[in-house]
């Protein structure tokens, strides 16, 4: 994959589809327009969360853990005492990460031990052998002697020839404890038993693992214990696990400079800078003004010096100021000081004495006289007084034009009216229909032939 900026747009060439659960593997190549030279780059990676990577000699490592799609844009800027000062900004494009293996979270097989766990085996192995004493015990008979051989962890064996005797009133054979044997009756039964041994190499069947006897040390290839490792920081497989031992075999995420010409694009070489004696020594040599007074101007005179010569007069007024530019004097003022456009202190309390408190100024008509006869809303007109008037029963004000005007009534609703209503010529007209109407209805009723009583 490719990214291509120009100016403040970003193309992505040759759009790969990324496997999620990579890390430090896939590397994207930045080409810049020249506007960006100078600037410190980064990348803004934005899913579920908004990462930023940075730029490192126009390469660009993207890891991403988890699949889905994301959009990836560029910023370039320049700073100055820890401020940015200027700026490009580019778009977002896409790009797509599909589910790799390393994203999947794998359980251990549930059935192998671990490590410590056979470490601990063996260990108490090793001491249940290290308790022993005798490894082997036995009992043979030959001629109506028994003889009782033991074997010790040493491999030494010693055999004990036991002899008729009589124990108890009862006739038996003679019984000798040989070594690592001992000997208890109770009653008429003699129990015949191997004492403790710590020889464990000279036991017989010994444990095995893998078919492997354990006898003196193993270890867990002896043993053929291969505890497979399933992965080592997400990898899978042949692993090589990489310790950087130079900077270069780091990423460079917190923007060290290097000595490559465009990292060093805002910075001065040592020679184009000085020292704090250097600098010290052009202060002391930049001349200071100072001020003399003379009776007159001489002939010529210093460049850093403002030449102070009386005037007639009296007062503040007293001298002329000149300073020697250009091969010649130039009066640049004197010491008079026009006050005429001040006011004097006496003046100046005067004036705030007749001022208005900002408490004092009125901010609402209730804080004022009423001398105009301005009409409140609660003062209502009369025969005698204008004020305001209150729509009554038969009267509307139009909400568009603010006419006031009558209202029109059918014949019904006019009908249920006091006399005082006013009548509106729609009014009028509905009733004068109405009674037109209903005497043209009662003619009709009339016997015409009869005449009119």
């Amino acid at each position: 994959m490719k990214a291509i900026i120009t100016n403040d747009k970003l193309e992505i060439q040759d759009n790969t589809l990324y496997n999620s659960g990579s890390i430090q593997y896939y590397e994207i190549d930045v080409e810049f327009s020249s506007d960006w030279e100078g600037l410190t780059k980064y990348a803004v990676l934005v899913g579920a969360e908004k990462i930023k990577l940075p730029v490192v000699a126009n390469k660009l490592h993207v890891d991403q853990r988890t699949s889905g799609t994301y959009t990836i844009g560029f910023v370039g800027y320049t700073l100055e005492d820890d401020e940015k000062t200027y700026q490009i900004s580019t778009n977002l494009e896409y790009i797509y990460f599909q589910t790799g293996a390393g994203e999947i979270e794998a359980n251990e097989p549930s059935d192998l031990p671990d490590p410590t766990t056979w470490e601990t085996y063996l260990s108490e192995i090793q001491a249940i052998v290290d308790g022993a004493e005798n490894v082997n015990i036995t009992a043979s008979k030959s001629g109506g002697t028994t003889y009782i051989t033991t074997t010790d962890k040493t491999g030494t064996t010693t055999t004990t020839e036991v002899l008729d005797a009589t124990i108890n009133g009862v006739t038996t054979l003679t019984v000798a404890a040989g070594d690592n044997v001992s000997l208890n009756q109770e009653g008429s039964t003699l129990t015949i038993s191997a004492t403790d041994t710590t020889d464990y190499p000279a036991l017989s069947n010994k444990p095995k693992i893998n078919n492997v006897e354990l006898n003196g040390n193993k270890t867990l290839e002896d043993l053929g214990i291969n505890y497979p490792v399933k992965s080592v920081n997400g990898q899978t497989g042949d692993v090589t696990i990489f310790v950087p031992v130079k900077l270069s075999d780091l990423s460079n995420d917190t923007g060290f400079i290097t000595n490559l010409v465009d990292n060093l694009a805002n910075y001065y070489l040592k020679s184009e800078t000085y020292t704090k004696q250097e600098v010290t020594t052009l202060i002391n040599a930049i001349q200071k003004v100072t001020i003399t007074i003379v009776q007159e101007l001489p002939a010529t005179g210093d460049s850093n010096v403002i030449y102070f010569v009386p005037k007639t007069g009296s007062g503040n007024d007293t001298y002329n100021e000149y300073i020697y530019i250009n091969n010649s004097w130039e009066k640049i003022g004197d010491t008079d000081v026009d006050l005429s456009n001040y006011y004097t202190k006496s003046q100046t309390d005067t004036l705030l004495n007749n001022k208005a408190n900002v408490s004092d100024i009125p901010t609402k008509t209730s804080d004022l006289t009423n001398d105009s006869g301005y009409v409140k809303d609660t003062d209502y007109a009369s025969t005698s007084a204008a004020g305001v008037a209150k729509l009554g029963n038969g009267f509307q004000v139009n909400s568009s034009t603010g006419v006031l005007s009558c209202v029109t009534y059918n014949y019904t609703d006019y009908g249920a009216k006091a006399n005082s209503v006013p009548v509106a010529k729609g009014t009028l007209e509905n009733v004068l229909a109405e009674r037109i109407g209903t005497i043209e209805t009662a003619l009709t009723t009339l016997d015409v032939g009869g005449g009119v009583a």
